[in-house]
């Protein structure tokens, strides 16, 4: 004789482990916003270098984005493409955004070590 499915499987309730995860959830956020409550009260006595770190990291994405934008640029439109007076003027986009990124690399560098340094 066969068995049913509502004879052979046994009702599993999943209430408790939903909650359990969405109480471990809520746990993690409180526990995220106390950490981020207590590094801003450290960075007080800072101020001036920790906004100065914060925009100079905001500001060095841009331009560690745009180096592999413009090589590319340099690779299919100038080579590829057989423009070659357009290569010196690419050339030299691609010098300037490299050396303002390691300048500001090198700022932010600086200021996380002259922050580390006043902790």
């Amino acid at each position: 004789m066969l068995k049913t499915i509502s004879q052979t499987s046994t009702f599993v309730s999943y209430r408790p482990l939903i909650h359990s995860i969405l109480s471990t959830w809520s746990r993690k956020k409180e526990q995220t916003g106390h950490c981020l409550k207590r590094v801003l009260a450290t960075a007080k006595p800072f101020n001036t270098l920790f906004i100065q770190s914060i925009v100079l990291a905001i500001l060095i994405t841009p331009f560690s984005i745009a180096q592999p934008f413009i090589i590319q640029k340099i690779v299919d439109e100038n080579i590829i493409g057989g423009k070659k007076e357009g290569m010196i003027f690419m050339g030299v986009m691609y010098l300037i955004v490299l050396i303002i990124s390691v300048v500001m690399r090198d700022l932010y560098i600086y200021h996380c070590r002259v922050r580390s340094e006043c902790d």
